[in-house]
C-alpha cells in the first residue's frame, strides 16, 4: 500500500479532528482504554509500533462520546413475541450507539 493511500485511508476513516498523525490516534486510543498512566503508555508503543491493532470500532470511537469498542454483537431471539420484540429492541439500542 503506498504511503499516499495510507494516509489517505487513515485521515478519511479514522483521525479525529484535532489529530493528524497515527500517532495521535495512537495516543487517544491507549488514554481512553488504559486503566492507569503505565498501562496506556505501554499499550501506546504496542499501538505505535503495529504489534497489536484492534479493530476499526475501537481506532475510530475510543476517546469519544460514543465509546463503542466492539465489531459484533450476539442477541438471543427468544421464541415468544415478547421475546423477539425484545431482541429487536436490543438491537435498535446497539445501532444506535454505533453498533
Amino acid at each position: 500500500m503506498s504511503a499516499t493511500m495510507r494516509d489517505h485511508i487513515l485521515k478519511s476513516r479514522y483521525l479525529l479532528p484535532g489529530e493528524e498523525t497515527f500517532s495521535d490516534l495512537c495516543r487517544r486510543v491507549a488514554d481512553a482504554v488504559g486503566r492507569d498512566e503505565t498501562e496506556r503508555e505501554v499499550f501506546f508503543r504496542m499501538l505505535e509500533r503495529c504489534r497489536f491493532l484492534p479493530n476499526s470500532p475501537a481506532l475510530m470511537n475510543a476517546g469519544t462520546a460514543s465509546s463503542q469498542l466492539a465489531a459484533c454483537f450476539v442477541l438471543p431471539v427468544g421464541s415468544t413475541v415478547p421475546e423477539i420484540f425484545e431482541s429487536m429492541k436490543q438491537g435498535a439500542v446497539i445501532q444506535v450507539s454505533g453498533g
